[in-house]
């Protein structure tokens, strides 16, 4: 199965769609998905670059089902949705990866962290995943950080 290379640092955006878009095409994956899959690597690498210090490993792995995008960067600080009103622009970037995604996770390491966005491709079978982060409908548990990465039940590996 295709997979994108592991030493991609300072890369930016426009290069990471197209590598995206090599893997996605040499996998089969469907037109219908390419358009989400590239709109979360937009919003994740970019997101790296203006927050993190820029892109120190991205991966797009087709895998049984699903399709993983992940992005490292050298920060430790894990991504916030600031409540930013609708009329100004820009901070909807992470609330929209993880509208897209059907699973998110957060990795941190000595270096910084990884995140990576599952996105299930049509017809596999889905996995029970329960959000630790708040939303609008679903309020934070009781000593869960509203910051913290998804917990997954029978996470795709």
């Amino acid at each position: 199965m295709p997979d994108t290379p592991r030493s991609t640092a300072g890369l930016r955006c426009e290069d990471a769609r197209s590598i995206a878009r090599d893997v996605l095409a040499a996998s089969g994956v469907g037109e219908h998905l390419v358009n989400d899959v590239l709109l979360v690597v937009s919003e994740l690498v970019s997101n790296a670059a203006r927050h993190a210090g820029g892109v120190s490993d991205f991966r797009v792995v087709p895998l049984a089902g699903w399709v993983a995008v992940e992005v490292s960067d050298r920060s430790s600080s894990f991504p916030r949705t600031p409540r930013t009103p609708l009329d100004v622009p820009g901070g909807f970037g992470w609330l929209l990866v993880n509208e897209i995604a059907d699973h998110t996770e957060i990795r941190s390491y000595d270096e910084g962290k990884a995140i990576t966005a599952f996105i299930l491709l049509p017809a596999a079978p889905r996995t029970t995943v329960r959000p630790s982060c708040p939303t609008p409908d679903r309020p934070a548990r009781s000593g869960a950080s509203p910051h913290a990465a998804h917990e997954v039940l029978g996470a795709p590996r």
